[in-house]
């Protein structure tokens, strides 16, 4: 469950890092053809630069144009994903299904001080970050659906305000050029942030599996 994106995000994190490699079948070919004898993968890496110019190509022909500065955030306790900049410059990226991220299950190890002053949180889980988007010169969608482990780690630095780092690696699947399927592997993705901590300042795994489960 996600409710809906707004400017004024609680815990906005920022993607620093996105990578992997795709792994494309362009055409499988028909099962009654003796012609197909041999096959190829075709293989292309991708990192955030690659991702983000996805991205904004998608953005301008969804009829905005995005600023020369920007950065990607997520909101882990809304699941709103946007793209921003502190000119004021705002897209959902989440509504319009270009960006989502979704975390499965948490295992989650977590210890706070007194009067919930100070506070870590060091969790285990399954996330999801998907992209599919239109790249400059092509109708086709290009799309990195990475997912598999990861990790959380938080600490709670003075009243109601915590740092966050939630990261991801693993596998996936992977779609370019109207490939007929993709597979990716060796993803990589990461999300950084300072916010204001969740309700009552619980451990982020609590208000997950309370209020996002």
């Amino acid at each position: 469950m996600a409710f809906a994106a707004t400017k004024a995000s609680a815990f906005p994190l920022t993607l620093t890092a996105d990578s992997g490699t795709m792994n494309l079948t362009a055409f499988y070919g028909p099962t009654n053809n003796p012609t197909i004898t041999s096959n190829k993968i075709a293989k292309t890496t991708y990192n955030l630069k690659s991702v983000f110019a996805c991205i904004t190509n998608e953005i301008r022909l969804q009829g905005s144009t995005p600023p020369l500065t920007y950065s990607l955030k997520w909101d882990p306790y809304t699941g709103s994903t946007f793209l921003t900049n502190s000119a004021g410059y705002f897209f959902d990226l989440s509504g319009s299904n270009i960006a989502v991220v979704n975390i499965g299950d948490i295992a989650s190890s977590f210890k706070g001080g007194a009067n919930l002053t100070s506070g870590t949180e060091s969790d285990v889980l399954n996330i999801e970050f998907r992209v599919s988007a239109r790249p400059l010169g092509n109708t086709n969608y290009t799309t990195f659906d990475a997912f598999g482990g990861g990790t959380l780690s938080a600490s709670l630095t003075k009243t109601n305000i915590a740092k966050m780092t939630i990261s991801g690696k693993g596998g996936g699947f992977a779609a370019q050029k109207g490939s007929d399927d993709g597979v990716i592997t060796g993803s990589s993705f990461s999300f950084t942030g300072t916010g204001t901590a969740g309700i009552g300042l619980l451990p982020f795994s609590i208000y997950w599996f309370n209020y996002l489960f």
